[in-house]
């Protein structure tokens, strides 16, 4: 999972941001052999760069997130470099577009209750590059509300990792 998603002050310099949200599989086979969302964290530190009529902002962001169900789990963490730009400028009601790339190291294990081509009884380790798309929308320079869809260049243990996270960011 590529850096997820993080609330980002425009306008403002260097700062931190934290966000929890939920994961949601992407994968048909993973939402039937999990058949339940996921718990996301993160932080990130962003360097906003003024670049008029479009504000700019880089960030790096690390990531966690678990899927688990039916005695199956994935655990993703990432470390991405993510660019987002502001929609608009100044008020307190601020959409934004992003993309980031990064790496993500993924741990799979499943029991026998698995669906699709997801390889059963399986314990496997895997680290691969991937990105994001992203959109979100800043409140009062401080939280943020924030969606991405996260695309790893390949599978682990046959299941299709990638996924959308929602969550909630504030920065300091």
């Amino acid at each position: 999972m590529c850096a997820g998603p993080v609330g980002q002050a425009y306008g403002q310099g260097l700062g931190w941001t934290i966000r929890a949200g939920g994961a949601f599989p992407g994968g048909t086979d993973v939402r039937n052999t999990f058949q339940n969302t996921g718990l996301l964290v993160g932080v990130g530190v962003d360097f906003p760069i003024d670049t008029a009529p479009f504000q700019l902002h880089p960030s790096v962001d690390i990531d966690f997130y678990r899927l688990e169900g039916n005695g199956n789990h994935v655990d993703s963490y990432s470390a991405c470099f993510d660019v987002r730009m502001r929609l608009t400028s100044g008020g307190s009601f601020q959409p934004y577009i992003g993309a980031g790339a990064g790496v993500f190291h993924r741990m799979l294990t499943t029991g026998d209750n698995t669906a699709g081509g997801i390889e059963p009884n399986a314990r496997i380790n895997e680290t691969s590059p991937g990105g994001k798309l992203i959109a979100g929308i800043m409140f009062d320079s401080r939280f943020s509300i924030e969606a991405d869809y996260r695309m790893m260049t390949e599978g682990i243990g046959g299941a299709n990792t990638n996924s959308l996270t929602v969550s909630l960011g504030y920065r300091f």
